[in-house]
């Protein structure tokens, strides 16, 4: 769409746009971190159109483009991607140098001989009963095929770019993201529900038994009824994060300190010891929905959300941090190319980023 535009027409843009971002009438209305956004953005948009000097009949009369200019306003008010969304990917690579596909349903099944399934990629997740079935009901034919033993444990695990669910043989439904790994048995015991995890997952735990349901992780043990939360525990985190979005769990450290989490509460295990805060649950959370949710997030944990869903490593990721970086704000899907979603984060941070391959660096 900004082909179209003439070098003095995005003056014309800008002063639609910071009509979008202002909250009120004037500009002092506009809070600092929008004003350096406006700036930031009005320089692209300038950038993309220097130099150009198309042939008269191709320019539009300036009343012609008002209608883009209104989808850029309305585009905006969604969030920065919008403005980035509609960039041509030929013009994304040439920027970037390259890009990365997002991640998609990609996962590993093991049993405890050692035999291994890999699971469809066009299935979003299976179900633990009789056999072992996709989430259609079709059957993951290298189960079938063979003699499910009843006593079994499986494990099921993702890879970076990777996501899917399982549904427990007690009706529980677990949902893991990128770079991560359950345990669970073919069928649980009367007395207890006991998993055991390795990177995030969202639990939504039935309620149909009255065993305590339990999730251990790297020095902590999650213990409920009946409930949703999401656990991040990943082995290159310094901390273990239990964010509740329903009911109620217990936690407990290894060395024995427990507490109660109530919805709306996050719980964080650092060095043996747990603390609690209140969290906005869908940043935490808004993954399993196909979301990357940007407000409230740091800078370092979006890099690592990153990393993992696209599988690729972020070179000089310190300058991210020393950039000036502004308070990010909106969501994204994650279905998104990497170009497009690097593309969105120069809007908050003052850096360029350049692809190569399956690394991303970050250039002041």
């Amino acid at each position: 769409m900004l082909r179209y535009f003439a070098e003095t027409e995005v003056q014309n843009l800008r002063g639609l746009i910071r009509e979008a971002l202002e909250q009120g009438g004037d500009e002092d209305a506009m809070s600092p971190d929008r004003k350096v956004i406006l700036d930031r953005v009005h320089r692209k948009l300038t950038e993309s159109v220097a130099g150009r000097r198309e042939p008269a009949a191709r320019r539009r009369s300036v009343y012609r483009l008002w209608p883009y200019a209104a989808a850029c306003i309305v585009l905006l008010s969604f969030g920065i991607y919008g403005l980035v969304r509609y960039a041509s990917p030929d013009r994304l690579v040439s920027r970037y140098g390259g890009d990365v596909q997002p991640g998609t349903n990609r996962a590993t099944l093991f049993f405890d001989g050692g035999h291994a399934v890999y699971l469809s990629e066009r299935q979003q997740g299976i179900v633990v009963g009789e056999g072992v079935t996709y989430l259609d009901g079709s059957d993951v034919t290298e189960v079938s095929r063979g003699d499910r033993d009843p006593s079994g444990v499986y494990q099921l695990s993702t890879p970076k770019g990777g996501t899917y669910s399982v549904t427990l043989s007690d009706g529980t439904r677990v949902w893991l993201n990128a770079a991560s790994t359950l345990r669970y048995p073919a069928r649980f015991s009367e007395s207890e529900r006991v998993v055991t995890l390795v990177g995030e997952a969202f639990f939504d735990v039935a309620r149909t038994s009255k065993a305590p349901f339990k999730v251990v992780t790297n020095g902590q043990t999650v213990e409920v009824l009946g409930t949703a939360f999401g656990i991040s525990a990943y082995p290159d985190d310094q901390e273990v994060k239990t964010t509740l979005v329903e009911g109620a769990v217990r936690l407990k450290a290894n060395d024995g300190e427990g507490t109660v989490l109530r919805p709306g509460e996050q719980g964080i295990l650092k060095a043996a010891s747990i603390e609690k805060q209140e969290v906005n649950v869908l940043t935490h959370t808004a993954w399993k929905d196909g979301l990357i949710v940007l407000k409230g997030a740091d800078v370092s944990t979006v890099v690592k959300q990153i990393e993992r869903w696209y599988d690729v490593e972020f070179v000089h990721a310190d300058r991210l941090n020393a950039s000036g970086a502004l308070a990010l704000s909106g969501e994204l899907p994650r279905g998104i190319r990497l170009s497009e979603l690097l593309g969105a984060l120069e809007m908050y941070i003052d850096v360029t980023f350049k692809i190569e391959g399956r690394r991303v660096f970050v250039n002041k």
